[in-house]
């Protein structure tokens, strides 16, 4: 039998010895009087949900291609020589400093993280190669989707990104060693606790957040009759041309320099 607990401790040492004032802190302990989770969540991180000696991101919003006003983008079809490298506007973000952001892309029903991931073919195919690079990019006004990339069939690219309350680094403009929101600080604020924010947690069912994939190691193989070099995000594979489609023969040497690919 498990017990489950909520603590916001007003003084130290209260109910158990070792509980520190203002932590908050829930859990999932062994026994109707096991406080160790609370008292040191570090060493009890499976059965810690929350704690208030942790920093978790703080959700400030999420922006999606399927809101109201938004779209997705649309990339045509490109042959081998069709090379691409471009910026679609996705929206304004509205903070200054710019935030931190990650997010996520979604072709025909299929998601991945959208950090330079190889954008894959529809239902994850590599019966043909393909190569097509998806990122975030953002500036101190806008945030974009930047595509890069040579062949690969028309994609229609929906995406969702997350808007946290932190920033990069402290304002550059100015001559303050550092920056904070003084709308944060206030009466309603215990800690890192606000009703301000939404915090990141696991929950049953609700599906993975995967920010950064498995990469297996690239390998050179076949599809069909075109050599190319095959990868996997940890969910699904992707193909992309080689270098060439050359054989090199004792008659067709090449004198060259080595270098590491």
């Amino acid at each position: 039998m498990s017990w489950d607990f909520f603590l916001a401790a007003g003084a130290d040492d209260l109910p158990v010895e070792g509980i520190r004032k203002g932590t908050i802190a829930e859990w999932r302990g062994a026994t109707k009087t096991d406080f160790g989770p609370a008292i040191d969540p570090l060493n009890n991180l499976a059965d810690v949900r929350f704690h208030t000696d942790f920093d978790y991101p703080r959700f400030t919003g999420k922006v999606t291609s399927r809101d109201p006003g938004m779209s997705p983008v649309t990339v045509a079809a490109t042959g081998e020589d069709g090379n691409i490298d471009r910026v679609d506007i996705l929206f304004a973000h509205g903070r200054d400093p710019a935030p931190l952001l990650f997010g996520l892309i979604e072709i025909d029903g299929y998601k991945q993280p959208l950090a330079g991931s190889m954008a894959p073919l529809k239902g994850g195919s590599t019966s043909q190669p393909n190569w097509r690079i998806c990122e975030l990019a953002w500036d101190a006004i806008n945030v974009g989707l930047r595509t890069r990339g040579g062949i690969a069939p028309a994609m229609t690219i929906h995406w969702e990104v997350f808007i946290l309350a932190e920033a990069f680094q402290v304002r550059s403009e100015g001559e303050n060693l550092f920056y904070f929101d003084p709308d944060e600080i206030n009466g309603e604020a215990l800690g890192k606790v606000s009703t301000e924010y939404r915090f990141m947690s696991e929950a049953p069912g609700a599906g993975d957040i995967r920010l950064l994939g498995g990469l297996e190691t690239v390998v050179m193989a076949v599809e069909g009759s075109h050599p190319v070099l095959r990868g996997s995000d940890g969910a699904t594979s992707y193909a992309t041309h080689s270098v060439n489609s050359l054989t090199a023969t004792a008659s067709h040497a090449v004198t060259g320099t080595e270098v590491d690919l």
